[in-house]
Parts: structure tokens; C-alpha cells; sequence
């Protein structure tokens, strides 16, 4: 297992690499697990919007991730209860 200090697990979910961050590659491949460790574990805002305005939702819906797509939807309107 990798341990990160949270000055790298800011760095993952804050740095933007082609104009996407950690949370926008994990939706757009579908990887449940390495997106709810983005979001549950380094506390990453499901909100957070690429260079293209676009959300984690945005893109998991974009690449026909049905699934994944409901979990963003259930867990950004769980935070707002």
C-alpha cells in the first residue's frame, strides 16, 4: 500500500494534468474504487470543474458510465442533507 501525506493526496486531487484532475480521470474510466478513494479518503469536491467546465459527473455520464454516474449523483446529494 502507498501512504501519501496530505500534502500529496492535495496535490492528486487539485493538479490538473491536460486540463483534467484525479477525480475527472477516475469517472471517465469508470474506476469506482480509485474514485471513491479520491473523493472518501482525500476529501475531493465531486463539484471540482475541468478546464472544459466540465464535473466528475460530466464525464462519468460521457463515457457510458450508467453505474458510476448514479453514485456521483447519490453521494453529491447525500452531502447536502
Amino acid at each position: 500500500a502507498v501512504v501519501l501525506n496530505s500534502e500529496q493526496k492535495n496535490f492528486l486531487v487539485t493538479h490538473y494534468f491536460k486540463g483534467v484532475c484525479a477525480v475527472h480521470q477516475a469517472a471517465s474510466i469508470g474506476n469506482r474504487r480509485i474514485l471513491s478513494i479520491i473523493v472518501d479518503e482525500f476529501k475531493c469536491d465531486l463539484n471540482t470543474f475541468s478546464e472544459q467546465g466540465l464535473s466528475a459527473l460530466h464525464y462519468a455520464a460521457q463515457n457510458y458510465r450508467g453505474y458510476l454516474s448514479l453514485l456521483l449523483m447519490k453521494h453529491q446529494y447525500d452531502g447536502k442533507r
